[in-house]
């Protein structure tokens, strides 16, 4: 399909995406989202491209391309401070999964930012970030989400990746998938301003990956393994360790086998 068709289609799909930007290759859809701003206050902007060659992950990690994607970055109007967003990442989670679901996907959520498959491969991942100034404030929601995928491919944590069309999911065009995802987040943003992340929290535990395993918990400074116990109202991690409740809101968690 031409990139020029892409623009039509996904506001075909859903007329609260606007304006959109569609491009055939681009070094990150974060950088290309950074100065759009939202049509209207109950919508989002949309940045989109065919290629991302420098994709940028939480932490500064990299987002590898390899293979046919969705790479995507949606803009939502924030007249809210960064605090104010903690446990957002994890609500785009819940709205990835809805979407994704709607396809056929099963699917799980790891704390704090991927979408799994039920086997614990990598099928899609978020970063959230805030740009602007006091006068206008804009929230830039990175998504990936792999749709067919060249075999054993392994991401920069050591993570094996799965695309949609390996895990018995109708595969969606790209158009489709961008507006689908977009109409959910539009959605879920306005429940989050209103009600925080509590409105979320039993949605995400009851698809968390790992919960009630024993978890590593990589913070930078330290190391910390414990019982995946969920997240608290604001969206961190709950480990128990030595029977108590400890709770981490950064980090990066894998499975101890």
């Amino acid at each position: 399909m031409r990139i020029q068709a892409w623009e039509d289609l996904i506001r075909q799909h859903c007329a609260l995406i606007e304006p959109i930007v569609c491009l055939e290759q681009v070094g990150s859809t974060m950088d290309a989202a950074r100065e759009l701003r939202p049509a209207s206050q109950v919508g989002c902007a949309l940045a989109l491209a065919r290629q991302q060659i420098a994709g940028r992950g939480r932490q500064g990690r990299v987002w590898e391309q390899s293979g046919v994607g969705l790479y995507a970055t949606y803009v939502l109007g924030a007249k809210t401070t960064a605090s104010a967003l903690v446990g957002f990442s994890l609500v785009v989670g819940c709205a990835l999964r809805r979407v994704l679901s709607a396809y056929g996907a099963q699917v799980c959520l790891k704390w704090p930012n991927d979408i799994l498959s039920l086997d614990g491969r990598k099928l899609s991942g978020v970063l959230v970030e805030l740009v602007g100034n006091a006068d206008y404030q804009r929230l830039l929601v990175g998504i990936g989400v792999n749709l067919n995928l060249a075999p054993a491919q392994v991401t920069s944590l050591g993570q094996v990746a799965v695309a949609l069309g390996d895990i018995g999911a109708r595969v969606p065009s790209i158009p489709e998938l961008a507006a689908d995802i977009g109409a959910e987040l539009v959605g879920v943003w306005g429940i989050f301003l209103r009600s925080g992340f509590a409105a979320f929290r039993d949605e995400w535990i009851s698809a968390a990956y790992g919960l009630g395993r024993e978890v590593m918990l990589d913070a930078g400074q330290e190391k910390v393994c414990g019982l995946h116990r969920g997240v608290d109202a604001q969206g961190c991690l709950q480990l128990e360790v030595a029977g108590n409740i400890s709770t981490f809101c950064a980090g990066h968690v894998s499975m101890i086998r």
